[in-house]
């Protein structure tokens, strides 16, 4: 089982209860996010939908070097771009050791590029050691 597959088995079983979730594998558009999301936004009668990437990393030795990701690749970061700037709701979830980071479009660019350090993506942790699943659902739906 691949770290991302954990990821996915995780979220699927903690927010899974909360939202709708379904697992996307599409070889056909490059770049389309893992998981497709919808839920209602608590204490209103709106609802939303959405995208999510999951990604799974290390910790640099030093906290002034790029975070790389080993599997990000332009397509991906393209896809959530456009989604974005068309109004969609996209993101990118990395379990970097113990930690959680959720990030936008925007920010996954500058991971993908290698000008993203630990230091520097402190502020995009939403969660350490335990799966975030309130912080995530809220971070989901005010994307």
């Amino acid at each position: 089982m691949s770290s991302e597959d954990g990821l996915w088995k995780t979220m699927r079983d903690k927010v899974g209860v909360f939202l709708c979730l379904h697992r996307v594998e599409n070889s056909c558009e490059k770049g389309t996010p893992d998981v497709a999301w919808a839920g209602k936004i608590p204490s209103s009668a709106s609802r939303c939908s959405g995208w999510l990437e999951l990604k799974h990393g290390e910790w640099p030795a030093k906290p002034t070097t790029p975070l790389n990701i080993p599997k990000l690749y332009l397509e991906q970061v393209q896809w959530q771009e456009e989604w974005h700037e068309a109004g969609g709701k996209v993101a990118t979830l990395i379990q970097v050791d113990r930690d959680y980071l959720f990030v936008s479009p925007m920010v996954l660019r500058l991971i993908y590029e290698r000008r993203a350090t630990q230091s520097a993506l402190q502020q995009y942790i939403i969660g350490s050691k335990i799966f975030p699943t309130t912080q995530l659902i809220k971070s989901l739906i005010l994307s």
